[in-house]
């Protein structure tokens, strides 16, 4: 098997849109990760599923949004099971998978201050590498203080990337459509077909406006 560098990107991507797209592409040419693997997560853990979409319409999503880019692909370790899953036992899988590969997670530069409270973070940081993507609201002397903490405490290795500043939200994409206002350029225009056809995130049926 030859030996690759992969980005990991998970997430609900409820739905996918532009934003996650920026991040994926900036972390790979700063990294120069060879793929991208983007993994919808199956089970949303604190979420009422009324107001969200299926794994299989958010595995359909992030498929069609990755589509165009050769270096993107997606990975439906999550997705396909019923239950919970946990970053540590996902990346453990992978590893045991693809023992060549070296796999790096990509999180917001936010997530750093909350890791040592995932399931096990021990196990993450002994089975990947991390990215952690700049956030408004984070300057680089918090994020850099956290890195060196978790540095530290879990022999990490954390990276810190800059992207472009692209406030979109998922939530925000949902609550747009469910009031009837425009998503245009906040996702990819196979996901808004997608969105449309399949009737997702609307409360009273109309048509996804463009």
């Amino acid at each position: 098997m030859t030996e690759k560098n992969i980005g990991i990107m998970g997430g609900t991507f409820d739905p996918p849109h532009m934003g996650h797209l920026v991040m994926a592409e900036y972390v790979r040419e700063a990294l120069s990760l060879d793929e991208i693997w983007f993994i919808p997560v199956g089970k949303i853990p604190h979420k009422d599923s009324s107001h969200t979409a299926s794994a299989k319409d958010r595995l359909a999503m992030v498929r069609l949004a990755v589509a165009d880019n050769p270096y993107f692909t997606v990975n439906s370790i999550e997705a396909d099971v019923p239950e919970y899953s946990y970053t540590c036992e996902t990346l453990e899988k992978l590893k045991q998978q693809f023992p060549e590969y070296c796999f790096t997670f990509i999180v917001g530069a936010d997530s750093l201050d909350y890791m040592e409270r995932w399931k096990e973070p021990e196990r993450i940081f002994r089975a990947c590498t991390v990215a952690a993507v700049h956030r408004m609201g984070y300057s680089n002397e918090e994020t850099g203080r956290k890195k060196a903490e978790l540095e530290k405490r879990y022999h990490a290795v954390i990276s810190i990337i800059s992207v472009p500043c692209i406030q979109i939200s998922s939530t925000e994409i949902r609550e747009r459509i469910s009031v009837g206002l425009s998503v245009r350029y906040l996702v990819p225009e196979t996901v808004l077909q997608y969105m449309d056809r399949h009737l997702l995130y609307r409360k009273n049926f109309t048509e996804i406006k463009r």
